[in-house]
């Protein structure tokens, strides 16, 4: 599957926690993976309803490679630390509804302590850690993924920095604390990256590339460079590079019910990028409906492509397009604009726009 279309289709529509750019980060890593000719096995512990397993679904050669899946799914004595609750069945609907069949993966369906994977020492070229989420668990499968990668291996850690499961950063002290021959390149929104010291020097070298200079600024992020546990890494964090001014003639707007609707609304181009809707790069104006005691209602509605390209420091107005409101009431249109499966403009910084309607 193209993976472009798997982000614009698939990734939001299939539930979980793993965030799109952590995604972006793996397709980045894996992308690089293929530059260099490196085959393998994917690895991942920790599936609950699959949004990660399918995105690494799609960087399999199904002639070559075998995508390995471990969760206890309904099994739930057997989850120590109370860290997730994932589905086989849901996994399976999803991976039907995005794949149909496929007869690459492989699933183990028990506890990651308990298998037993000798066949695939020195294999894997990419291991995904979403497990339970102990000091003792995340140990134990850090130790797996070290016996199963390759040289020019990724290994993935999940949570490192969540202050709700404080075991995982315990978990990958004591094993970092053992001189293992791995060491943390990368940090990104939710994971630690981490790759074989005999592979280090090719991994900095292209994070350092102009490939990934245009990685960052495709998805609206910046990088610094800090030393961590002794190691250079780069921590990959939202610079806010798109942002934009929002105006309307009118504060509110009286509404009938049931009746779509557009309000004209003046955009400033504050980016150091054009704004535009294209085939890859899907930025668009639409809004959040919230209530009159300001609490959200519907979070994703109608999007209103740009008809032009607005470059930086430009203005245009816009007809955003309103879906028609069944209810009467008071509301609230907050305005924004979204880069499709990377980021909100607001998060980023960006000031939203107020508008309140009155439905009749």
């Amino acid at each position: 599957m193209d993976i472009e279309l798997f982000f614009e289709k698939h990734f939001e529509t299939t539930d979980g926690d793993f965030h799109i750019l952590d995604g972006r980060l793996f397709q980045f890593f894996n992308d690089f993976q293929m530059i260099l000719g490196i085959k393998g096995d994917i690895f991942e512990i920790g599936v609950h309803y699959g949004r990660s397993a399918l995105l690494l679904a799609n960087f399999i050669d199904p002639m070559n490679e075998v995508l390995h899946l471990n969760d206890i799914f309904e099994d739930q004595y057997l989850n120590i630390s109370r860290s997730g609750h994932g589905s086989y069945h849901i996994f399976m609907k999803n991976l039907e509804r995005v794949f149909g069949k496929i007869e690459f993966m492989k699933i183990y369906k028990t506890a990651s302590q308990f298998l037993n994977v000798q066949e695939l020492e020195n294999k894997v070229r990419f291991f995904h850690i979403d497990g339970g989420h102990s000091a003792d668990e995340t140990l134990n499968d850090l130790n797996l993924a070290l016996k199963s990668t390759s040289e020019f291996a990724v290994i993935v850690v999940d949570d490192v920095f969540n202050r709700y499961w404080p075991g995982v950063v315990e978990g990958l002290m004591k094993f970092l604390s053992n001189h293992p021959p791995v060491k943390p390149i990368t940090i990104g929104f939710n994971k630690v990256f981490l790759v074989r010291e005999e592979a280090l020097d090719s991994y900095i070298r292209h994070l350092g590339s102009d490939t990934f200079s245009d990685f960052l600024v495709r998805h609206g992020l910046g990088a610094q460079k800090q030393i961590w546990m002794g190691n250079d890494v780069i921590i990959i964090e939202s610079r806010g590079m798109y942002q934009c001014e929002l105006g309307s003639e009118k504060e509110h707007y009286e509404l009938s019910c049931g009746e779509g609707y557009s309000f004209p609304i003046k955009l400033k181009n504050l980016s150091s990028v054009p704004l535009e809707t294209t085939e890859y790069k899907k930025i668009y104006l639409t809004y959040h409906l919230l209530n009159a005691q300001m609490k959200t209602i519907s979070w994703d509605n109608i999007r209103t492509p740009f008809s032009d390209s607005i470059k930086p420091g430009k203005v245009s107005t816009i007809e955003l397009e309103i879906d028609p409101l069944m209810e009467k009431g008071e509301f609230y249109i907050e305005v924004d604009c979204v880069y499709e499966n990377v980021m909100w403009f607001k998060d980023g910084g960006s000031r939203t726009l107020l508008i309140g309607v009155e439905v009749k």
